[in-house]
């Protein structure tokens, strides 16, 4: 079996990262702050979307619906939702200032 970095494959399997927050409390307060801004910016996004896109976003990406299922949820279309999820993520990229 060849061997990666003097591990051997079982090996890989089993390891696990230390969380590095754990034994930096500096880091650890860093961290809690930056998922405070991003929850917030996150939220500030979506209030700027059209209630219809609004819907079908929080439907698909945090009640973990399907397209199809979001689709019969709301009694449209499945390209109309296609169409919603589309452009308010557009939106929302735009409004977080996302750069690809």
């Amino acid at each position: 079996m060849p061997r990666m970095g003097g591990m051997s494959r079982p090996d890989i399997r089993r390891w696990q990262p230390e969380p590095v927050a754990e034994h930096d409390p500096d880091l650890a307060a860093l961290l809690a702050r930056v998922a405070r801004s991003d929850h917030q910016r996150v939220r500030r996004c979506l209030d700027g979307l059209t209630e219809l896109q609004r819907e079908s976003i929080k439907l698909a990406y945090y009640g973990g619906y399907t397209y199809p299922q979001v689709a019969q949820l709301l009694g449209v279309a499945l390209g109309t939702v296609k169409t919603r999820i589309r452009d308010g993520l557009i939106r929302m990229r735009d409004c977080m200032e996302v750069t690809w």
